[in-house]
């Protein structure tokens, strides 16, 4: 899998727990899942319907942990939905039993892991040309869940809040420009309106612009990120600048500045001092 890493990014899901965060850090690889005391809320809830893995209230771990014995066959009779996992860019599940699941074709075995390769997986970053709006999350969760296979998902976006979109068939190209924590850059192509999904969770913060200039960020499928674009090809870079963060500069600048005029007019008093009569 790390030999696969200079490619296309995906990710991988182990039920199992199979692949260690650092483990998966060392060879630059990138999950769905892990132990993490902090994740949106949102996002356990696509994850229980994505891994089949039932949740009740809050765990340290997505998914959570829904059966009896060790961590590693946990969550054994969970059936995972590949379709839900695909949006989720999930090209690799690892699990320490066999899942016997239509869409996960059985790759590879190392010792007591199986190897799964997601036939519905969808890439980091795909265009489609057609958009349905819905309210809230859990309306969105609803619609997507109702997509029975990828094709679907991978021609149309449930966004929430937006505006409807019917253009057909797009075609389009994607390539990665730059991949960072507080930065993504993509060159888009596309041949008519259409709406680029980003398989990362949508979170505030996260800002786009499309050659520079500006554009909404909007909540796809539940969970992810989306920006509407125009007939064209584009330099789109989705950014990591929240608010909190202009505010904090602001703070600390005035801080520096107090401190400054504070040691200076501390200083200027120890010269007066000493420059007065019987100093």
């Amino acid at each position: 899998l790390a030999r696969q890493v200079n490619g296309e990014p995906f990710r991988v899901y182990s039920p199992s727990y199979s692949l260690p965060r650092h483990v998966a850090a060392r060879y630059g690889l990138e999950t769905a899942d892990g132990v993490d005391p902090l994740y949106l809320e949102e996002y356990a809830a696509f994850m229980e319907a994505a891994s089949g893995v039932r949740s009740v209230g809050y765990g340290e771990t997505v998914p959570a942990m829904a059966g009896d014995g060790p961590v590693s066959i946990v969550n054994r009779d969970a059936a995972p939905r590949p379709t839900l996992l695909g949006l989720l860019n999930v090209r690799y599940v690892a699990a320490e039993f066999p899942i016997a699941v239509d869409g996960l074709r059985e790759a590879a075995r190392f010792g007591s892991t199986y190897l799964y390769e997601n036939e519905y997986a969808l890439p980091r970053a795909f265009v489609v040309g057609q958009v349905v709006p819905v309210n809230g999350f859990d309306a969105a969760l609803e619609l997507v869940q109702a997509h029975d296979v990828a094709r679907d998902m991978a021609r149309a976006a449930v966004v929430d809040g937006g505006e409807p979109l019917a253009s057909g068939e797009v075609q389009a190209d994607v390539a990665w420009v730059r991949r960072s924590p507080n930065r993504l850059v993509l060159d888009v192509s596309l041949d008519r309106v259409g709406f680029l999904v980003l398989s990362q969770v949508w979170y505030p913060g996260w800002r786009a612009e499309v050659d520079g200039q500006p554009v909404a960020v909007w909540r796809a499928d539940g969970v992810l990120s989306g920006v509407y674009l125009e007939e064209g090809r584009y330099r789109l870079a989705f950014v990591y600048r929240p608010a909190e963060h202009g505010v904090g500069c602001v703070v600390t600048a005035v801080g520096w500045v107090c401190a400054v005029m504070l040691w200076f007019v501390g200083r200027r008093r120890s010269k007066l001092e000493l420059a007065a009569p019987g100093a």
